[in-house]
């Protein structure tokens, strides 16, 4: 079980490798977001395209979220920081 653990977060790292952009939460900096879909089964299935919610794992923002290049991750947290002083 160990060893498939460890294979499946190696996996990841060279997922997150070949990533250029990501989205990240403009409330605390994570990259841990999953899209939150609010809309019902029967408008997806009709088409509709909302904007895209997201919802952050680490402080439960719930909303837009900005895509930006993965190098530019520790700048943007820097930033937060100094908006939160």
């Amino acid at each position: 079980m160990y060893l498939f653990y460890i294979v499946i977060k190696r996996l990841a790292a060279k997922r997150f490798e070949k990533i250029k952009d990501v989205y990240i939460c403009p409330k605390c900096g994570s990259i841990r977001l999953s899209i939150h879909d609010k809309l019902p089964p029967a408008a997806r299935f009709i088409g509709a395209v909302p904007a895209q919610n997201f919802l952050c794992y680490d402080c439960d923002y719930e909303g837009i979220a900005p895509l930006i290049d993965k190098v530019e991750i520790d700048s943007f947290r820097k930033h937060l920081k100094k908006i939160k002083k």
